[in-house]
């Protein structure tokens, strides 16, 4: 096999191993967006739920009836299905972020030289541009992490606000039905 022929194959592999990296990084930071995205439709749930309650119990003395049992089971069941989704995507985040970690593992321990410097040469500089695109595939990821973590926030307090309505709901229809005693 000719030098090219050794250098196209090398930068070939190198190009492959990259592009699977740059994969997996873009599967796992999609991952953490719809991650976020299900746990805002979680406390969108939860919201709608206390505010079932609120307004069907706000300024009556009225039990639950079928129609707000039936309304209550069914935002259970969206809630249900919600958390069914998000096991499923941190599994899969977790599968492909073991998955990167054991690739990298295999990797560092198949690494072989090259016995032509020449050869050598040339993949160190198609390898510098491959590190250079990774970076930026990096930096990608953690604009897109951030993204996540921030909108993760933003749920929890808007989880936090929802629960403390649906309390103040329950307390008020408690007060409410107690002072028409």
């Amino acid at each position: 096999m000719s030098k090219w022929d050794n250098f196209k194959k090398s930068v070939s592999n190198f190009a492959d191993k990259a592009a699977k990296k740059t994969e997996e990084l873009t599967d796992l930071a999609s991952l953490k967006i719809k991650i976020a995205n299900k746990e805002s439709a979680r406390d969108n749930e939860y919201k709608a739920l206390g505010k079932l309650i609120y307004e069907k119990f706000k300024n009556t003395d009225e039990t639950l009836d079928k129609e707000m049992a039936a309304g209550v089971a069914e935002h259970m069941k969206k809630l249900d299905d919600i958390f069914e989704e998000l096991k499923n995507l941190n599994a899969e985040y977790n599968r492909i972020k073991k998955s990167k970690e054991n690739s990298d593992k295999s990797e560092k321990s198949s690494q072989t030289k090259a016995d032509d410097p020449d050869i050598m040469d040339q993949f160190n500089t198609a390898r510098e541009q491959g590190d250079k695109d990774a970076k930026e595939a990096d930096a990608q990821s953690a604009d897109a992490k951030v993204y996540a973590e921030q909108m993760a926030k933003e749920d929890s307090v808007k989880t936090e606000q929802a629960e403390e309505s649906a309390k103040q709901a329950a307390n008020d229809a408690q007060k409410a039905a107690d002072d028409l005693k």
